[in-house]
This record gives C-alpha cells, sequence and structure tokens, in this order.
C-alpha cells in the first residue's frame, strides 16, 4: 500500500508525523481525565499546582508546544521546528472546536 520508507514523499511523511504527534497527545491528555488511570494524580497536581495542569496534561491546544518539541527532538522531523509546532498546534485546535461542537 505504502512505498518504501526511504522513497515516501517528504510532504507525506509531514503530514504523517503531524498526526502521530497530535494523536499522541489526545492520547496522554484522554488517560488524565477524570475516570481514567491519571485521573486521580491530575485532581491532585491541580490542587497544588493549577497553573500547570493545563498545558501539561490537561488542554491538547496547550500541550501542543511542549509534547511536538519532544516528539520534534526524539523523532527528527525534516521540516523547520516552527511549521511542526504551528501545524500541530493547529490541527488539536481543530479538533478541540470539533468535539465541542459536537459534544453541546
Amino acid at each position: 500500500c505504502f512505498p518504501h520508507p526511504t522513497k515516501r514523499n517528504p510532504i507525506h511523511q509531514m503530514c504523517i508525523d503531524i498526526l502521530y504527534c497530535s494523536l499522541c497527545i489526545i492520547f496522554v491528555a484522554s488517560c488524565f481525565q477524570e475516570g481514567m488511570i491519571f485521573g486521580n494524580f491530575a485532581a491532585k497536581t491541580e490542587a497544588y499546582w493549577p497553573e500547570l495542569v493545563k498545558p501539561i496534561f490537561m488542554c491538547i491546544v496547550c500541550m501542543s508546544p511542549w509534547y511536538a518539541t519532544v516528539y520534534y527532538l526524539s523523532v527528527g522531523v525534516d521540516i523547520n521546528f516552527l511549521v511542526f509546532v504551528g501545524s500541530v498546534g493547529g490541527l488539536n485546535a481543530l479538533i478541540s472546536l470539533v468535539y465541542g461542537y459536537f459534544a453541546s
């Protein structure tokens, strides 16, 4: 189905990296929701450091620059850093808007 990874189109690979990073951020955020595996940790952390909770594990848009930086440095994406971080943040903002629209 896909060509050999070394022969993959760079734009195609960029889109895959952005999607992977976004999905990882959504996974981490969902693990810290109430009733999930790290829900108690999130509630206790929010009581002590409320300003730290949102950008670390509660808001997928706020998490984007931090987790995208880690992904960018660990995987070695072949595009500009700001383009990658902005694209991941934009995709997460779009996902957040769509989720908010259908949840209400």
